[in-house]
């Protein structure tokens, strides 16, 4: 597990309360189908990648990941919010980037700061098997923010916090890999171990 204070909480809360593209739908963390890759009969390596690329993916996308919550996690522990990080531009895409973007205008109008000295603990699972849409991977995260309130500009607690899980999906963009959605967010009352 990894500590982080939480603007991936900002996000859910965010997502959570409304903010969505004018169809009415979430734009990040919504509910879709999506697909597990069923074992070839006849495995061909020319289709198939190989076990030590599948494993260097999947490492790229939690270094990936991690960057991303400590870039996002930074406005709300500095109180730094004059700019949206720019290096986020080039770890997410599409619905992600947007939400992203969302809960970071959300919690600078809001004043929203993060509990001085807490962290929010963040634990991965790499899911291999695991498609949506044009995904080359997928991680089940594991978000425990019970000990890192988000306050207000009072010191009023926003949210308690609670443990969050959620499928973040991965895809090459300009060669590079970027989270473009999140997918099955859900309040559990533990995290999983597989």
């Amino acid at each position: 597990m990894r500590g982080s204070t939480s603007l991936v909480l900002v996000i859910l809360l965010v997502l959570v309360a409304g903010c969505s593209s004018g169809d009415g739908a979430s734009p990040g963390l919504s509910e879709a189908p999506y697909s597990v890759a069923s074992t070839p009969v006849m495995p061909s390596a020319s289709v198939s990648p190989s076990v030590d690329e599948v494993q260097l993916r999947m490492q790229e996308a939690e270094r990936v990941l991690r960057r991303v919550y400590e870039l996002e996690d930074y406005p709300l522990v500095s109180g730094d919010f004059s700019q949206y990080p720019p290096e986020l531009e080039e770890l997410l895409m599409g619905d992600y980037l947007t939400a992203s973007k969302a809960s970071f205008e959300t919690a600078k109008q809001a004043g929203w700061r993060g509990s001085p000295d807490t962290v929010a603990q963040v634990s991965v699972i790499p899911k291999p098997g695991l498609f949506y849409q044009d995904s080359t991977a997928a991680l089940l995260v594991c978000l425990d923010t019970r000990d890192a309130p988000v306050l207000d500009s009072s010191g009023a607690v926003v949210s308690e916090g609670g443990i969050w899980t959620s499928v973040h999906f991965f895809k090459p963009d300009q060669g590079k890999l970027k989270i473009f959605t999140a997918r099955d967010d859900q309040e559990v009352p533990r995290c999983p171990t597989e």
